[in-house]
């Protein structure tokens, strides 16, 4: 799938040329990004993102600016001019989300959708469930094993608008419908992955929690 982007490489991003930008994208979202910054030491980790080999360096940090992927042709759509779609990496994304929530029980996927309300319509997610915190939508994945289109699902519809944020969690216990305060507290302890969006929505940047950290 998205064969067109030939082979990805994991790049190892520099810390102290990335951390900036990550604070400001997360300050920049609802509570549980904002919160982010707070409450989880962004130095006792490291940051990496995927891209095609082709990639320059100069391409690799400027965080803000697309162009980092093969661009796809134009379609033809009826009574309106030719679109150009965007590609973007979210297939891959869900494929390594799945891929983590498959390696334990209560590893756990937590979206966060910024521009939804609760009283919004037709935002669901199959698979997935909805927990409101005040006027905030969040998609929880803890239970069963969702696909990956159902994740690439959650992350087209959760990805919407000027902010994206997914954090992956390890043995997290069970949120409800309802997210509370201790709820969140619980997320920033049981970070193991935040991904925030990044090169005009074509990726995304990683930050991974160091294993030493882990295993305190």
């Amino acid at each position: 799938m998205n064969d067109y982007l030939g082979k990805l490489i994991k790049y190892p991003l520099n810390l102290d040329k990335t951390i900036d930008h990550f604070v400001d994208y997360l300050l920049g979202g609802n509570t549980l990004s904002t919160d982010v910054v707070q409450h989880i030491n962004l130095k006792k980790g490291v940051f990496f993102t995927l891209l095609p080999e082709s990639i320059t360096e100069k391409q690799l940090y400027e965080f803000s600016y697309g162009g980092v992927l093969p661009q796809l042709p134009q379609k033809e759509i009826e009574r309106f001019s030719n679109f150009q779609p965007t590609p973007t990496l979210d297939i891959q994304l869900a494929e390594f989300v799945s891929e983590f929530i498959r390696a334990g029980n209560d590893n756990s996927a937590i979206f966060a959708h910024t521009i939804a309300k609760p009283t919004n319509i037709h935002i669901g997610v199959e698979g997935g469930l909805m927990s409101f915190y005040k006027d905030e939508v969040y998609y929880i994945f803890q239970e069963g094993y969702p696909s990956v289109d159902v994740l690439a699902d959650c992350i087209f519809i959760s990805g919407r608008g000027w902010h994206f944020l997914c954090i992956l969690t390890e043995n997290m216990p069970k949120i409800g419908s309802t997210m509370f305060e201790e709820d969140f507290k619980t997320i920033y302890e049981k970070a193991r992955y935040i991904i925030i969006g990044a090169y005009d929505n074509e990726g995304y940047i990683f930050w991974q929690k160091e294993i030493e950290e882990i295993t305190q």
